[in-house]
């Protein structure tokens, strides 16, 4: 019995729209004489059917209306993660696996799209080991094949999934461009832990590197004062990016926090006074340790007001300033948490 909500238990008897054929020996043997790119491509281990379900139903002996078999080739749903991704990223960054942090947005909206299937161009399958799906992957709907129907049993023998029948309208959809939506159950309906946005936070972290465009940055100009020619090969540089801007998340906000105050001259050294550099990498640790054990994403305003708190404990160098000292600092703190770049260095993954 499939597990996936977008799953059904298979009849045997016939195809429909939809359905995930397996490459079998004998479905390889076959593409080798027709589409050979496909009879032993390693990552495109599954077809889906798209061929409308109405053409490919038998009655009795007779065969199909439809002459032909179109099938899409499934291939992992990393696959289409980097294909977008590679809109946003220079040569050094693609041959690498890595893009900047602030794409990361962007990113997790295509992959929170892709999870519901209201992605153009692409259907999604949800890993599921009841039906033969080990991995997630991802249709992709503009690499068609075609077979004749001569070849229907085979592809029958081959099947392993078949999609419910609202999912196979949304596949429908999808191949024909059609103006209405189809209202299909989606993501959060049957999985609220994890939701949509971390289930497509967590891929992207996964199957892509994540450095700031502030890190790439440093890193060039770095590059430049030390005469460097250019280097041998993209991981060559990457890895220098890596020990050029190797500093801790911690370190990162502190450095930014003394950036924004650095003028403010009420506050002036309060960073080095008020707080140590041990007691700063303890606040970071534990927000991050209560943002994660009550699941919920780490935001700017509840590390700034942990750090507030620290400053203002009793015994603070701060603690006994004049009540318009703290309105001052208030006004400050939005000014931190609205900061880019303390967004950015929270969103490290």
């Amino acid at each position: 019995m499939p597990i996936h909500y977008v799953y059904e238990e298979i009849d045997r008897r016939s195809l429909f729209q939809g359905d995930i054929l397996y490459r079998t020996p004998e479905l390889a043997e076959l593409l080798l004489r027709v589409h050979p790119q496909y009879a032993d491509y390693p990552s495109c281990r599954f077809f889906l059917v798209l061929t409308q379900s109405c053409d490919l139903v038998r009655r009795g002996k007779n065969t199909p209306s439809s002459r032909y078999l179109s099938l899409a080739a499934v291939r992992p749903v990393e696959d289409a993660i980097k294909l977008e991704a590679a809109k946003y990223q220079e040569t050094w960054q693609e041959e690498t696996g890595v893009i900047s942090t602030e794409h990361f947005d962007r990113m997790r909206m295509f992959v929170e799209r892709l999870l519901d299937n209201n992605e153009p161009g692409y259907f999604y399958l949800h890993e599921d080991q009841s039906i033969g799906l080990d991995s997630s992957n991802c249709a992709f709907l503009a690499l068609t094949i075609t077979l004749e129907t001569d070849h229907y049993d085979l592809c029958l023998s081959a099947k392993i999934g078949q999609l419910k029948q609202v999912f196979q309208s949304k596949l429908g959809w999808l191949i024909g461009n059609m103006y209405s939506r189809v209202g299909t159950d989606e993501w959060n309906q049957h999985y609220p832990n994890p939701n949509v946005q971390r289930q497509a936070s967590g891929m992207l972290r996964e199957t892509m590197e994540w450095i700031s465009k502030e890190q790439v940055r440093e890193a060039q100009r770095e590059w430049r004062r030390e005469s460097r020619g250019e280097p041998a090969s993209s991981m060559e540089y990457l890895q220098f990016v890596r020990d050029t801007t190797a500093t801790k998340p911690s370190e990162q906000f502190r450095k930014r926090l003394r950036e924004i105050l650095e003028n403010t001259q009420v506050l002036e050294g309060f960073i080095r006074s008020a707080i140590t550099q041990a007691e700063m990498r303890e606040i970071f640790r534990q927000t991050i340790q209560e943002a994660r054990a009550a699941s919920v994403e780490l935001r700017a305003e509840d590390l700034v007001k942990k750090f507030m708190e620290a400053l203002f404990k009793p015994g603070a160098p701060m603690s006994e300033q004049k009540t318009e000292l703290r309105s001052f600092v208030d006004s400050v703190v939005a000014r931190i948490a609205s900061d880019t770049v303390v967004k950015s260095v929270l969103k490290q993954p």
